[in-house]
């Protein structure tokens, strides 16, 4: 193994170790220190990070990266499933893309039952599934775009099982060749651009809204009470504003190395990055901006349960 290597490899594995004691720390908190008013937003907190679990999980094993100054086009694995089959690889890959779509989901799902909940208006467990269930039916497009790169991919699985040697080496395993007449890929690519430009924009109309309601219709409440729920909204606005900052940046990049047949250095600490500090970053959000999390963390610390008093009135 070559000394860059090495280096990444200690890097990766360390924020592994630290991305799911992070996340593991983030799901005592929900599970056990959640007051009963949380109710629909324990349940999506915890979703998000079990999506964010498996994203963390996924990405160290498979590590790939997309080589853009060969043709055709080759996605690389330099993680531990180098050492299995492609389809490995590739079934790793649809996972990663799907846990972060289901992590953003439980973000704006939090966004909007927020929204409901600052209106005062009843959450019936009724509404409640039928809006995951909505929110959730996108994600049938990603799948069946998953379903039909299989499908142009196969022809290469075939060639692979029969020289598993000719497409890895010590360090990396190809799991795909995106050629010229490849649909599914940048269809693809296409739809999680999509996903990456609605997220923020529904995300930034909705704590437009919820703020709004705050400062105009909550005035019998408590300035604490005001601020937890502002506080509560920044971080989600941090939570979506990291992905939505590191996306386009992304696809920037890769259209711009690939449009001029240049690769991207250290192309899987790239993909890595892109996809690695939502998870590590979204935990310490979550204790922090949550009132009744941040709160116990200070007591275990012995200091006094300050307040983060917002200044999203002039918002």
């Amino acid at each position: 193994m070559s000394t860059i290597r090495s280096i990444l490899f200690v890097v990766f594995t360390l924020w592994l170790f630290l991305a799911v004691i992070l996340q593991f720390t983030l799901l005592y908190f929900i599970l056990r220190h959640s007051p009963r008013s949380f109710r629909i937003f324990k349940w999506l907190l915890a979703y998000s990070s079990i999506s964010q679990l498996v994203t963390i999980l996924s990405c160290y094993f498979n590590q790939f990266g997309i080589i853009t100054n060969v043709k055709p086009m080759v996605i690389k694995s330099f993680g531990l499933c180098r050492c299995f089959e492609p389809r490995v690889c590739f079934f790793s890959y649809v996972i990663i893309v799907v846990s972060t779509y289901f992590s953003n989901t439980a973000i704006f799902s939090t966004f909007y039952f927020k929204f409901r909940s600052v209106k005062t208006v009843a959450l019936r467990d009724s509404h409640v599934a039928k809006f995951m269930i909505l929110i959730h039916v996108p994600v049938t497009t990603i799948i069946a775009l998953k379903v039909w790169f299989y499908q142009e991919m196969v022809p290469f699985f075939d060639k692979a099982s029969e020289d598993p040697q000719k497409y890895k080496s010590d360090e990396w395993s190809i799991f795909a060749i995106i050629d010229e007449n490849a649909r599914a890929f940048p269809c693809l690519n296409l739809a999680l651009a999509i996903g990456a430009v609605w997220l923020p924009v529904f995300c930034c109309f909705l704590r437009k809204r919820i703020l709004n309601q705050v400062n105009m219709r909550m005035q019998r409440h408590s300035a604490i009470k005001r601020s937890q729920h502002s506080t509560f909204v920044t971080g989600l606005t941090i939570q979506v504003m990291i992905p939505s900052c590191l996306y386009p940046l992304a696809y920037t990049i890769f259209y711009f190395y690939y449009l001029n047949d240049m690769t991207i250095p250290l192309v899987n600490l790239y993909n890595f990055i892109l996809i690695g500090v939502p998870p590590l970053v979204d935990p310490i959000v979550c204790l922090y901006f949550v009132t009744p999390f941040r709160k116990t963390v200070q007591g275990w610390m012995g200091k006094s349960n300050s307040q983060i008093f917002s200044t999203s009135k002039a918002v």
